[in-house]
C-alpha cells in the first residue's frame, strides 16, 4: 500500500467525506500548507494543536564516504522539516 498523499488526494478526501465542492477543497488544503510553510520560514516551528509540532532542524555538515571509489566528500550542513506528533 502507497501511504504517500498529494494535495489533490487530501482536497479528494475531504471532497468525498464532508461534501465540499473539489475547487474548494483543493484551496483550502493549498491555503493550510501555504500558511504551515509561512510559519516554518519566519518562527522555525509550528505547532497544531491535537495534531503535532513541525519544526526546522539544522545537521550539522559531515564526513562521508563514496562507496564505489572510497573518496571521502563532506555533507554540507542543512535544515530538516521534522514532524513530531502530539500524544
Amino acid at each position: 500500500m502507497d501511504n504517500k498523499l498529494s494535495i489533490q488526494d487530501l482536497a479528494t478526501i475531504l471532497t468525498d467525506s464532508y461534501g465540499m465542492d473539489a475547487k474548494s477543497s483543493l484551496a483550502f488544503v493549498k491555503t493550510v500548507f501555504q500558511i504551515v510553510e509561512e510559519f516554518i520560514a519566519k518562527d522555525k516551528l509550528v505547532k497544531i494543536k491535537g495534531f503535532g509540532t513541525l519544526k526546522l532542524q539544522w545537521n550539522e555538515p559531515r564526513k562521508s564516504v563514496n562507496v564505489r571509489t572510497g573518496e571521502e566528500y563532506v555533507i554540507p550542513g542543512h535544515n530538516k522539516l521534522v514532524f513530531v506528533p502530539e500524544n
